[in-house]
């Protein structure tokens, strides 16, 4: 994941050399081959692979969300991410997603526990994978989509008061283009404090 926000960032300030670019590519292409290794026969992902009785949801979703971004710099084989998109399919109720496995530094999670904000970070992973293209024809990344966003849309005035949650669920609507992304948004708007000239959230 960091060698592909470095290119990106790089190349956004134009200072992507041809040497950074082709180092880059080198640790891309490790890291997704290592990544493979810590994949399930059912098509998810966790910290030890089958060592590990479950494959994670988190963790699975954040390789789809990183291999989609790695698309643009090389060749993402669709089946893994159909197989990973399949598995997390099984892993919500009602459109709402629940982590079966077990996560081992949970601080990396970044404050994503099951409910709204694994449901948010399972659609975010789902929409950039879906725009990448990395899919083809298969439409089940776009299907379970629909039904996370049902969901997060539902959760609106539940979480109207929790920056975090409501922060998360407002980037997942948009990115879904969620014709409640802009209420979302106004509800976040609403929580920012304003002080000398700076906007927060507390």
């Amino acid at each position: 994941a960091p060698n592909v926000y470095v290119r990106n960032y790089l190349a956004n300030i134009d200072e992507l050399t041809t040497e950074i670019k082709e180092k880059t590519s080198r640790f891309m292409m490790t890291g997704y081959q290592r990544e493979l290794t810590f994949k399930h026969s059912d098509g998810s992902f966790s910290a030890f692979g089958d060592r590990d009785d479950n494959g994670s949801l988190w963790l699975t979703a954040f390789v789809v969300k990183v291999f989609a971004q790695s698309k643009p710099y090389m060749d993402i084989d669709p089946k893994v991410m159909e197989e990973a998109t399949k598995w997390m399919s099984k892993q919500h109720v009602g459109g709402k997603f629940i982590e079966p496995g077990t996560i081992h530094h949970t601080d990396m999670q970044g404050g994503v526990t099951a409910g709204v904000t694994m449901t948010a970070f399972v659609s975010i992973a789902l929409s950039e994978a879906i725009t990448s293209g990395v899919y083809g024809s298969d439409n089940t990344a776009k299907n379970l989509n629909a039904v996370a966003v049902d969901y997060l849309e539902g959760q609106l005035e539940d979480i109207a008061n929790d920056n975090y949650a409501l922060a998360l669920v407002t980037y997942a609507l948009t990115l879904a283009k969620s014709s409640k992304a802009v209420d979302a948004l106004t509800q976040l708007e609403h929580l920012a404090t304003i002080e000398n000239g700076m906007k927060y959230w507390k």
